[in-house]
Formats: C-alpha cells, structure tokens, sequence
C-alpha cells in the first residue's frame, strides 16, 4: 500500500530563496463509473481539484446554481465523458497547520 502511494505521489521540491518554500505534488488516481455515459475502460489524465466536485455533481443532478452562488470549482461532466471541458492548467492550495482555527 505505501508503495502504491509512493509511486503516487510525483515530488516533494524544496526550494531555497528569501524564504523557504515547500511544493508538495502529488496525483490521485480518480475511479468513476456511469453507465451509458462513461466509455469501460477508459483514461482520462485532468487535473482536478475538491473543489470541482460540487459543481460537477450539480450538473450530474441537472441542478442550476442560483447566479449570486460562486463556486471556485468547475465541473468535469465533459472530461468524464470523453470531451474537452475545461480542464484546470494549475491550481493552488494552503494550509496553516499553526492556526489558531486549525484542528491539528
């Protein structure tokens, strides 16, 4: 199993200048199934980020968010369906284990 992970997880860089910045990259292999809409055995290589499962399950659902809710994710309808879409070239994310609003 943790070999598995390890073979998952691409890098960890640490880069040296003013400050310290850690990049930690890593992939997640995503299983979905659907019948009928997504092709057995296929491969899709997007970047998606947690964020982007709201407003991809409110597409699956035929849900139409109100125009004044702002979602930061995008749905990947298209992409798991074998289309273009709109996939993601990056994303960013941070978390401050030190804060006095963190669980850790």
């Amino acid at each position: 199993m943790w070999s598995d992970l390890a073979n998952t997880c691409r890098r960890l860089h640490f880069d040296i200048g003013t400050m310290l910045r850690i990049k930690f990259t890593f992939a997640v292999p995503g299983e979905f199934k659907w019948p009928g809409t997504i092709a057995a055995n296929s491969s899709e290589q997007c970047l998606v980020d947690s964020s982007d499962f709201l407003p991809t399950l409110m597409e699956i659902a035929g849900i139409e968010p109100k125009a004044e809710f702002e979602m930061d994710g995008r749905s990947f309808v298209p992409q798991l369906k074998g289309e273009t879409g709109n996939p993601r070239e990056w994303m960013y994310f941070h978390f401050e284990p030190m804060s006095p609003n963190s669980s850790l």
